[in-house]
């Protein structure tokens, strides 16, 4: 099968494998298969973990794949975190204690899944409180704050730092999952200094977020936000962007705060303004690096020099019309992660596109996920990838050519970064 059918870059739904997290009672991988009678609250037993690590140990070590991870060290990672995990009664403890284990690799896509989390992602509803986190020496800053979820009911806005956790310093999203009708208690510090305590009851809430076209100078610029490539509706885009290629003199794409999702939706997104000859960057499997090695008669290589010669280039789909040929400008934050990462640093690249906000998640690893033991389900990347000017973007991601802060939320009018394209349109650039 062609790897590119096979990916899916499902960005900053992983939990703890990325440098941004969901603060909610898990997370919403593919394909949830729920087995045996394991319970989102019901207590595991000692030879159910056994199965599930011993599964999860298998795929890792036989199928993951990250330039540079070496996942035969599973085993010594687990190991620091047995007392957690023997201690953890209910799957989402139990998760959680293994996702810390996880995340010692440093690489994003790489989670365990609980079965409350796995079910997530079939009815697009979580449960939590209903915000993205990017990890600060501070505490935790909120970079997105889901419409009508409970932490913006209670006030919780983009730009707060979560500083603490039940009375702890806020050092990880695990710490605010929990099951639905639970409290916690946060403290968070607003922009202006002040702390504010505040005690949160965790809800369900719908991810789900349409895409949208809005008009602005004088309906010569079109903002396109694309808040996902998961809940991704093709023929709204394909409305959309029509509506955009007829009028806009620019369209101000906002990809802030999308975490990605199947790359075929990137490669129907990229049709709209990328020809189909044009090549985004290069995805790197085991094989193929194995197979650089061979063929150079090296033990190691560069993967920037591995895309180079490899030929599983990304480039996007042949759609019914062409392109847009006009200016484009890029609106990101630390949000933007994987699939959304792939689009901005390719517009960047190859149509000299300004990317405004702040650095993108560096999440860009293609993961699939596959069932494991009890309902637990794993992500885990199998390739690598490097955009076509030979830009590794795992742990560096995007950088922006102009600084912009988030709005308290997004398609509102005072937005300092359509106020930032808005001066590109102009010719007033800084």
């Amino acid at each position: 099968m062609n790897v590119i059918r096979r990916i899916f870059a499902l960005g900053l739904m992983a939990t703890i494998g990325m440098s941004l997290a969901w603060a909610q009672g898990g997370s919403a991988p593919a394909g949830s298969q729920q087995t045996g009678q394991t319970a989102a609250t019901s207590e595991l037993t000692s030879e159910q973990k056994s199965q599930i690590i011993e599964r999860m140990s298998r795929v890792l070590t036989t199928s993951a794949f990250a330039g540079g991870a070496d996942f035969s060290k599973l085993a010594e990672l687990l190991a620091k975190n047995k007392e957690a995990m023997d201690n953890a009664k209910t799957p989402e403890a139990f998760a959680a204690a293994v996702n810390r284990s996880l995340q010692q690799f440093g690489y994003s896509h790489i989670v365990l899944f609980s079965p409350r989390a796995a079910q997530a992602f079939t009815t697009q509803r979580m449960v939590g409180l209903g915000v993205r986190l990017e990890p600060t020496p501070e505490g935790l800053r909120v970079v997105d704050v889901i419409a009508d979820a409970p932490a913006q009911k209670a006030g919780v806005e983009v730009g707060d730092m979560i500083i603490t956790i039940e009375g702890k310093k806020a050092e990880s999203s695990a710490a605010l999952s929990g099951a639905e009708g639970t409290s916690v208690k946060i403290e968070i510090k607003k922009a202006d200094g002040t702390v504010k305590p505040l005690e949160i009851t965790r809800r369900s809430f719908s991810m789900a977020e349409p895409e949208t076209i809005r008009w602005v100078q004088n309906d010569q610029v079109a903002v396109v936000r694309i808040p996902s490539f998961m809940s991704y509706n093709r023929d709204r885009i394909n409305t959309i962007m029509e509506e955009a290629k007829a009028k806009a003199k620019m369209i101000v794409l906002d990809l802030r705060s999308n975490g990605g999702g199947a790359v075929l939706n990137l490669l129907h997104l990229s049709g709209h303004f990328f020809k189909p000859d044009e090549a985004l960057g290069t995805f790197i499997t085991r094989s193929m690096l194995e197979s650089y090695k061979k063929e150079k008669n090296v033990e190691s290589a560069n993967l920037v020099d591995v895309a180079a010669w490899g030929t599983q280039k990304v480039r996007g789909m042949r759609l019914s019309s062409d392109p847009y040929s006009g200016q484009v400008v890029v609106l990101i934050n630390g949000g933007t992660g994987s699939a959304g990462e792939m689009m901005a640093a390719g517009l960047q690249e190859l149509r000299g596109s300004k990317v405004i906000g702040s650095r993108s998640a560096g999440a860009v690893l293609a993961s699939t996920v596959v069932p494991v033991s009890n309902g637990f389900q794993l992500q885990y990347p199998f390739t690598d990838y490097i955009t076509i000017k030979g830009v590794r973007l795992e742990g560096n991601g995007v950088k922006p050519d102009f600084t912009a802060p988030a709005p308290t939320r997004f398609n509102q009018e005072n937005d300092p970064g359509v106020a930032e394209a808005l001066k590109l349109f102009t010719g007033s650039v800084r």
